[in-house]
């Protein structure tokens, strides 16, 4: 009986200390799952509350509206804006372009061609002192940049001079970069000509 008490109580230890450990350990796995409720109750709450503000945001967007300039028939590229084919319109900000058109000014052209209805926007459209008008029937020459010339810019008038001579006055200028100017068709040879040569220059007449 005596050898068999100290088991006994050694075996009552061990059997206090599973219990007391099982029972922690049900008492962390239970502060863990508490923790994650309420991190995945957080987290749905956010997500929720996200979506709600996402749709009244885009709701307002839909409702909201603001007057801009669009195409009121079909404009082909290089055609001026003008009152016969553009119109103000109110557009939802939810398809409205951030940088959409109020107004353009007289001379302005379209960049490329635009259907009607489109808005329009400040990348579809060419400035007036960027866009160059060349006659019909006028022929484009493209010139060397070393060529000899005052400082130029699109839409100076000029005169190509060779020698002592004015072969082609009161051109064009089209482009700078390449440069190139815009000529009448009959004098067109002359002009290329003269600057396959190397004897052509330019004269401002402004």
């Amino acid at each position: 009986m005596k050898s068999l008490a100290p088991f006994l109580r050694a075996a009552a230890t061990q059997f206090t200390s599973l219990v007391n450990g099982t029972i922690s350990a049900l008492q962390v796995k239970r502060q863990v799952q508490v923790v994650a409720a309420v991190l995945m109750s957080l987290f749905i709450t956010l997500l929720v509350s996200h979506a709600v503000h996402s749709t009244r945001s885009k709701q307002e967007q839909w409702s909201s509206l603001r007057r801009v300039l669009v195409a009121s028939k079909l404009i082909a590229a290089g055609e001026e804006f003008t009152e016969m084919n553009t119109e103000l319109v109110d557009v939802p900000l939810a398809v409205l372009p951030a940088d959409a058109l109020v107004a353009v000014r007289p001379g302005d052209t379209a960049r490329i061609a635009l259907q009607p209805h489109t808005a329009i926007t400040s990348a579809m459209a060419v400035p007036a002192k960027e866009s160059v008008r060349i006659p019909d029937g006028w022929r484009v020459v493209a010139l060397p940049n070393d060529m000899p010339s005052p400082p130029l810019v699109l839409n100076d008038a000029v005169d190509v001079v060779a020698g002592e001579s004015v072969i082609a006055a009161g051109v064009i200028v089209a482009s700078l970069n390449p440069l190139t100017i815009a000529v009448p068709a009959e004098a067109a040879p002359s002009v290329a000509s003269v600057v396959h040569m190397g004897e052509a220059s330019l004269v401002a007449t402004r």
